[in-house]
This record gives structure tokens, sequence and C-alpha cells, in this order.
């Protein structure tokens, strides 16, 4: 798994395809799931239908890709408060594209 996969670790071309991956620091043997946290770090939900099919992800998969970027987001605005706007942005959008509009504020 990249372990990562976050819009700062994606080169994305002038047609707006995905064209690379960086950062494999995190990279190694681990639960695939992890590596759906793009769903909902970079995909609107129409994006993520697309995911999920072409990727056959089950229920079960899905949810802990879910997990993933939940836990992800919730120790990454912490931990880089005031230091990582970008970072901050792309976790409040998880949040709010897990929990919904409404549940954060």
């Amino acid at each position: 798994v990249h372990g990562d996969l976050l819009p700062g670790n994606l080169l994305v071309g002038e047609d707006g395809a995905p064209s690379a991956v960086l950062d494999f620091d995190g990279a190694g043997i681990g639960d695939p799931a992890c590596d759906l946290i793009v769903a909902w770090s970079v995909l609107n939900e129409a994006g993520r239908r697309v995911l999920r099919e072409s990727c056959g992800a089950s229920d079960a998969m899905w949810a802990r890709g879910r997990a993933h970027a939940l836990s992800q987001a919730m120790i990454f605005l912490p931990y880089y408060e005031g230091r990582h706007a970008d970072g901050e942005a792309v976790a409040w959008r998880q949040l709010r594209e897990i929990l919904g509009e409404d549940a954060v504020k």
C-alpha cells in the first residue's frame, strides 16, 4: 500500500488526469483499503462511485477505507494545525465528505 494518497502526493496532468504518485515513504505491506483514502481526500461522490466500482471494493473494504480516511484526517489536523494550510483544507474536506456538512463546522 502507498498509505498516504493525498492530493499533495499526486501529480496531475494538464488534462486533469492523474499522471504519477509520489512520496512512497509510507509504502509497505498492509490493508489495501488504506489506499482508498483517495476516495475522500480527492474525489467527489461521483468519483467515489467510479473508483469503488472499478476496484471492486466490497462493503467491508470500503468501510475500512473510509475509516482510514477519517483516522488520517483526525490525526492530521492537530498535528499540522497552523503549519500546513493545504493539508488542513484536505483534512477538513475529508471530514465533511465522510461525516457530512452538518457534522463538520
